[in-house]
């Protein structure tokens, strides 16, 4: 386990410091939620952490994500969980990326993009719980706030926009029932101008869906699922 900053100090954890093994042990190798155990690792105050470089957090994530398959032979579900928690929701690591003016518009495409890796390549193998539904929804809320289409987004946040878009219309395509209603869900909190074209798209191109499922996207078109 990656040792917590030294208490005496009280500085952050250097991000840029850590290599790509100790980065992950730093988000990975964490004891879950239970017993005395009250709130997940990262509200603690000792892994407070800050980064410079952007673009190497970027290079990281990217690299997890193409390639994420390791943490199913190191951690369990519930540690895979709770990192991707981490990410994407608890500390808004992902948001932050996306929203620091230090890291080109070209590395925020390759973030993005990479979550259709992340979807295929681990999430399609093994549901590791409510994170594979709930990831769009905590890094829309953290880039955007709600509701999406009542903010006068600037022109970069239409640009991030339209790559999160276009990444969740490759994730609907992917053949896994649980997949593609997060892939809706996403859509319905994302609340792009082609929302509700595409998920009509999505609907006749699967005329045998169950009712559940076709509610839940014809809800998700004006952004009022669950």
């Amino acid at each position: 386990m990656l040792a917590k900053k030294d208490q005496a100090t009280k500085k952050p954890i250097k991000l840029d410091a850590l290599s790509y093994r100790e980065w992950i042990l730093f988000i990975f190798d964490h004891p879950i939620v239970s017993g005395k155990r009250k709130r997940e690792w990262y509200w603690d105050d000792e892994w407070d952490f800050e980064y410079q470089d952007g673009h190497g957090q970027v290079d990281f994530v990217v690299r997890l994500f193409n390639r994420p398959r390791f943490l199913l032979n190191g951690y369990s579900d519930k540690k895979i969980e709770q990192g991707m928690w981490f990410l994407f929701s608890g500390r808004e690591f992902l948001a932050k990326l996306l929203l620091d003016r230090r890291v080109s518009f070209a590395d925020k495409r390759r973030l993005i993009r990479s979550i259709e890796e992340l979807y295929k390549r681990l999430f399609r193998i093994r549901e590791v719980g409510l994170c594979v539904n709930m990831f769009w929804d905590g890094l829309v809320c953290g880039v955007f706030d709600y509701k999406v289409p009542a903010k006068n987004l600037t022109s970069e946040k239409k640009r991030i926009q339209k790559e999160m878009f276009e990444t969740l219309l490759k994730i609907l395509a992917i053949r896994k029932d649980y997949i593609q209603l997060a892939a809706l869900h996403g859509l319905g909190h994302l609340q792009h101008p082609g929302t509700k074209r595409a998920v009509e798209d999505f609907l006749k191109r699967n005329p045998k869906m169950d009712a559940y499922r076709v509610n839940y996207a014809r809800q998700c078109i004006e952004g009022e699922m669950m």
